[in-house]
Formats: structure tokens, C-alpha cells, sequence
């Protein structure tokens, strides 16, 4: 993370989005038929209005892109940065169970 706010605001704010994460990979693992290990990294901008912008995500190899993006726009943190906007860059993995 790059700018005025503590990390622990970000990671509270992705773990109460990780089951809608979740849910993207299970509907795209069910279109595609398979369940494969996923790494996707999500960069957004919080700003003084504490919610996500400018959200970007890459390495999306099964199609959860889409789905992950708009659970990611939900994204707010408690606090928002103390000037100006804060950066980050937050990497996902997805491990079906017994892999």
C-alpha cells in the first residue's frame, strides 16, 4: 500500500469482501468447468470518501474479472486517508480445496 492509511484498514476492508470473492471464483469455475489455482492481483485508490476508486484487476485466467471488480467497488475502509489518496495493491489467491 502506498499513502496516509493503515494497512490494517485495507485488509479489514478486503476480508469483509473475500466471500463475494469467493462466490466469483465458484461461478467462474463452474462456467468453465474447472477448478484451477488462481492468483489475481486488485489496484485501487482509496480516497477521502473512504470507498474504492479506479479499481484494476489482473491475471484473471477463468473469467472472475468482471465479478471481482464490482465486488471490489463495495470495498470501503472505516477511516479515510489522512491526505490525500492512498494506493493499493492487494493479491488474491484462489485454492480449490484438495489441491
Amino acid at each position: 500500500m502506498d499513502g496516509p492509511l493503515p494497512d490494517s484498514e485495507v485488509q479489514s476492508a478486503v476480508t469483509r469482501v473475500l466471500g463475494t470473492f469467493r462466490d466469483c471464483y465458484r461461478g467462474a469455475a463452474k462456467q468453465a468447468g474447472k477448478t484451477p489455482p488462481l492468483k489475481i492481483k486488485i489496484t485501487f485508490a482509496i480516497d477521502e470518501g473512504r470507498a474504492a476508486q479506479s479499481l484494476r484487476v489482473s491475471g484473471d485466467t477463468l473469467g472472475v474479472g468482471s465479478c471481482v471488480k464490482d465486488a471490489a467497488s463495495k470495498l470501503r475502509t472505516r477511516v479515510a486517508p489522512d491526505v490525500g489518496t492512498a494506493g493499493v495493491s492487494v493479491v488474491v489467491k484462489f485454492t480449490p480445496v484438495g489441491a
